[in-house]
């Protein structure tokens, strides 16, 4: 339910560095999610510390992280499609080279004609390559992952961090089906990263975090299977309204932003 704060964080964000005005009606909505997010805060009666008020509004609090990352990501695929339109900004050298490579290619292909949608006159492609994107982030999050998460132990444990991290290693080297089943996520976790960029590369980053609201509903209704390891976490009335509240918010925003764009056409 926190994870739905990334869509006000997103528009923030994207208002303010992708200058996007919104309609007086996506605003309703967007205060609609907020106060639904919030409610799951102030409202929750549990007393167990996963479900605490804290734990809930420090989970809402770091969706700006990701809000940002994909609003900047949205700025990176907007700014190559300007750059592979403009021909006159890229050397001179460049573009010859561009044209000779264009015509071995031809002859390669015996003739064949390219799909000129797929390429802007200076021989580039039109889109930024999501494989190529999704490459660098993921070798910034290979590097930098290592150091975070003995960051995150030393805050929140006084044992020393580099141990835990090697007795997690030396467990799922060695513990029955852990291994494998860190695969499995693996492929799962790349495909899925992979089908966000594409819809920010297609569509925007408010685009691929509203697709990701279908997800709401299907796992307040997970929550309640007795998962191995986890158990069943089912939600309390006051979350299930709250829940209620949050797609009704979402849909209006939705409508609004379709709005918008007809406007803008």
């Amino acid at each position: 339910l926190m994870d739905q704060a990334t869509t006000p964080f997103t528009v923030i964000f994207s208002m303010l560095l992708l200058k996007v005005r919104y309609l007086p009606e996506e605003w309703v909505a967007i205060v609609i999610i907020i106060c639904a997010a919030a409610s799951c805060v102030f409202l929750t009666t549990s007393s167990s510390s996963d479900d605490s008020q804290f734990w809930a509004l420090f989970a809402a609090l770091t969706t700006s992280f990701a809000a940002f990352s994909f609003v900047l990501k949205e700025i990176t695929f907007n700014g190559y499609k300007q750059f592979s339109g403009r021909s006159s900004g890229m050397p001179q050298s460049f573009r010859v080279q561009l044209a000779e490579e264009g015509n071995l290619q031809s002859r390669l292909t015996e003739g064949q004609a390219g799909d000129p949608s797929t390429c802007t006159p200076n021989g580039l492609p039109d889109t930024l390559n999501v494989f190529l994107v999704g490459a660098v982030i993921n070798f910034v999050g290979l590097v930098s992952s290592v150091p975070i998460a003995l960051l995150n132990h030393a805050a929140v444990s006084s044992g020393p961090s580099w141990p835990a991290l090697v007795d997690g290693l030396r467990t799922l080297m060695q513990k029955d089906n852990a291994l494998t089943s860190y695969a499995v996520y693996i492929v799962i976790n790349t495909v899925f990263n992979l089908s966000l960029i594409l819809t920010t590369s297609y569509g925007s980053a408010l685009l691929s975090f509203l697709s990701l609201k279908a997800a709401v509903p299907l796992t307040a209704i997970l929550s309640a299977v007795p998962w191995p390891v986890i158990g069943a976490k089912p939600l309390n009335d006051k979350q299930w309204l709250a829940l209620l509240v949050l797609i009704v918010g979402i849909s209006g925003f939705r409508l609004g932003n379709m709005r918008r764009e007809r406007l803008l056409a």
